[in-house]
């Protein structure tokens, strides 16, 4: 999944599923993304975080999805 993730919105991934983390810096803004799956719903739940504050969060079955919902919303 790390792979995927890096393919697809460029940073650096770490962790192992349920949690994964990427570092991403676009169109000048620092992005720290945070992605668990949460085992309650069964979905996977994306925080983004630009300096220490989240400004965004999706959640979805898929965690490329949500990743890419909660990313949309940064800009």
């Amino acid at each position: 999944m790390l792979d995927l993730m890096r393919n697809r919105f460029g940073g650096s991934w770490d962790g192992t599923p349920p949690e994964i983390h990427g570092l991403l810096q676009t169109a000048g803004k620092k992005l720290k993304v945070e992605v668990m799956l949460v085992e309650a719903t069964g979905q996977w739940q994306v925080s983004v975080f630009e300096g220490g504050g989240c400004i965004a969060i999706h959640q979805s079955k898929d965690p490329i999805e949500a990743t890419a919902h909660a990313l949309s919303q940064c800009f």
